[in-house]
């Protein structure tokens, strides 16, 4: 798990994307969530990371 605070992915949608499907080819599944989520929200961000694995969405 990684998670990027403030503005560190700004502007490296092309870059981000690109690691996606590297990521993807190797068998791995990405969910991004917003760090101000993750910070202030942890059992929301888990919830979602919970159903994500459940529902095996990437």
């Amino acid at each position: 798990m990684r998670v990027a605070r403030g503005g560190s992915h700004r502007g490296r949608v092309k870059a981000d994307a690109r690691r996606d499907r590297v990521l993807a080819r190797l068998g791995y599944r990405v969910l991004r969530l917003p760090a101000q989520l993750v910070l202030t929200q942890p059992r929301e961000a888990a919830a979602l990371v919970r159903a994500a694995l459940a529902g095996g969405e990437h």
